[in-house]
């Protein structure tokens, strides 16, 4: 049976109950150490919450939080748009929702703010997180090929001193993870013998050796349509979205 799937995007305060259960049990399916409690409190400094809706029974198959922030007293005209939890049903991957829902709020925040420069802050525990960046950004830091930019690099330790103050090792660009922290379950994100021929995920793992305990690699791409991917901007033009570079 074909899999349909539509996206829509809540503020917080919109989220009902029964759709709490739901993404909680989600994250339950491919996380350990995972609390309602921490889940709940996660999830209400957020400002939003992108889905992704089976069409067929209305359940929750995917969703992304996220919040936009200014990056700290010395990051005027810089906002931060932070992707939280985020998690999608394994069988739903390889549908495009939840790239183009998160594609509109990019293009939503931006129009929001539009004399400030926007990035994309994603903290990656996983491969298959850090392996987005280049699908939807030309441009995205660290990499294997390129040396980061001081100014994303600031904006990296601002938001490490704005989020997680007693956490980031700016030398390292991580998140280490407290005794406490959520982990990916085992088999939900290893990067085994045949991901490690990517480059990509080679670096991930030189840069994040300890991703398996929960430590997160910060990750910068600056949101403009010029620096969107050839394939994102198809995925997204495919699905309607207008775009104006």
């Amino acid at each position: 049976m074909e899999i349909l799937t539509h996206g829509v995007t809540k503020p917080i305060p919109a989220v009902t109950a029964s759709e709490r259960k739901q993404m909680f049990s989600l994250m339950l399916d491919y996380y350990d150490g995972m609390t309602e409690e921490k889940f709940n409190c996660d999830l209400d400094e957020k400002e939003a919450v992108m889905t992704m809706l089976d069409s067929r029974s209305g359940a929750i198959v995917g969703f992304s939080t996220f919040k936009i922030f200014d990056l700290g007293e010395h990051g005027v005209g810089v906002k931060g748009f932070f992707s939280g939890d985020t998690v999608v049903r394994e069988e739903y991957r390889r549908t495009a929702t939840m790239g183009v829902e998160i594609g509109k709020n990019f293009l939503t925040a931006v129009q929001r703010f539009p004399l400030e420069r926007m990035y994309w802050i994603l903290i990656s525990k996983g491969c298959r997180t850090y392996r987005i960046l280049p699908i939807f950004f030309r441009e995205w830091y660290p990499r294997y090929d390129r040396e980061t930019p001081e100014e994303i690099r600031n904006v990296m330790d601002m938001f490490g001193a704005y989020k997680y103050p007693d956490q980031y090792d700016g030398s390292l660009g991580l998140i280490i993870a407290s005794s406490e922290a959520e982990v990916l379950r085992v088999g939900v994100a290893e990067a085994h013998e045949g991901r490690l021929k990517d480059p990509h995920i080679q670096y991930f793992v030189q840069r994040n050796p300890d991703h398996i305990r929960g430590n997160e690699l910060v990750c910068v791409a600056e949101i403009t349509v010029k620096n969107f991917a050839p394939a994102f901007v198809r995925m997204l033009r495919l699905a309607g979205v207008k775009l104006n570079e």
